[in-house]
C-alpha cells in the first residue's frame, strides 16, 4: 500500500488501540475511512495490521527485558512459506526476510518477495497470523 494510505492505515490502528476497539469496530472504521474498500479488504487490513503490531510491541517488550533472540512460530495449518519458517531463530533486532528480498522455500511454485517492509515477526504475507516468540537464556 502507498505511504500516504499507510499512514491513514496507521492513524486508525493507533486509535483502536487507545480505544479499545474489537475487531469488527476495526474494520467498521476502516470502512468508513475508506469508503471505496469492501468489507473483505478492511478485515484483512485489520488482522494483518494489528498481528503486526501485537508482535512489534512484543519483541520490543522483550528487548527492553533483556531478551536477545527470537523465534518464528507458526499457526496450526500454516503456508508453505511460513512452514519454512518455523523454528527459525534469530537476533531480537534482526529480521528474518528483509524487504526487497525474495523467499522461495523447496516445494514452493514462486518466490514471496518481500516488499512491504522487513518481516521482524509474522506477517510474513497477507493473512499471515504466525508470531514470534522469546528465547530466554540462563546463565
Amino acid at each position: 500500500i502507498s505511504e500516504s494510505l499507510a499512514s491513514d492505515v496507521r492513524a486508525v490502528m493507533i486509535q483502536s488501540q487507545v480505544e479499545s476497539w474489537n475487531y469488527e469496530q476495526l474494520i467498521e472504521a476502516l470502512k468508513s475511512q475508506f469508503s471505496e474498500w469492501s468489507s473483505v479488504r478492511a478485515g484483512v487490513i485489520a488482522v494483518n495490521e494489528s498481528t503486526r503490531a501485537a508482535n512489534r510491541g512484543a519483541v520490543e517488550a522483550w528487548r527492553q527485558g533483556g531478551i536477545r533472540r527470537k523465534e518464528w512460530l507458526t499457526s496450526d495449518s500454516p503456508c508453505d512459506y511460513c512452514a519454512a519458517l518455523q523454528g527459525t531463530i534469530v537476533g531480537i533486532d534482526e529480521v528474518f526476510l528483509g524487504e526487497g528480498t525474495d523467499f522461495q522455500p523447496p516445494g514452493t511454485d514462486r518466490p514471496l518477495t518481500i516488499d512491504y517492509q522487513d518481516v521482524e515477526g509474522g506477517n510474513a504475507h497477507v493473512n499471515c497470523v504466525c508470531v514470534v516468540m522469546p528465547i530466554e537464556e540462563y546463565q
